[in-house]
């Protein structure tokens, strides 16, 4: 009984999801050299925006899977305006105007995306 339960324990850890809820520890590490720059600062969100969208498209594309075939194109379609929607709302068209406003927009698409592939990722696991 024990060995199988360390078995299930183990097939458990190797089934799980690569990329883990919430920031990455590259994101922190990243932050905590950026201290007062926000230069530095805004290269840290973009990047990790980078890798948030990639887990909120990875987790989005599962549960679009599960979906019956003729409900899947609409929610391809409603991913993807979710996408444009942040980033309306956290002022994309500002991006360019400082430093400022890069850091403001990056910090805003950051929270929303990072917050919406957890909730994905924790629906994903429901599927498996």
């Amino acid at each position: 009984m024990k060995s199988a339960f360390w078995g299930f324990a183990v097939c458990g850890i190797f089934s799980t999801s690569v990329s883990a809820m919430g920031y990455s520890s590259e994101y922190f590490a990243c932050m905590n050299n950026a201290q007062a720059s926000t230069t530095q600062a805004a290269l840290c969100m973009k990047s990790e925006l980078k890798q948030q969208t990639k887990r909120y498209e990875y987790f989005a594309d599962i549960h679009v899977k599960v979906l019956p075939k003729e409900q899947q194109k609409s929610q391809e379609t409603i991913n993807k305006k979710w996408l444009t929607l942040r980033d309306e709302h956290c002022l994309i068209k500002n991006l360019k105007l400082s430093v400022g406003h890069a850091s403001k927009y990056y910090s805003c698409a950051l929270k929303k995306t990072q917050a919406q592939a957890d909730l994905l990722e924790k629906q994903a696991y429901k599927y498996r």
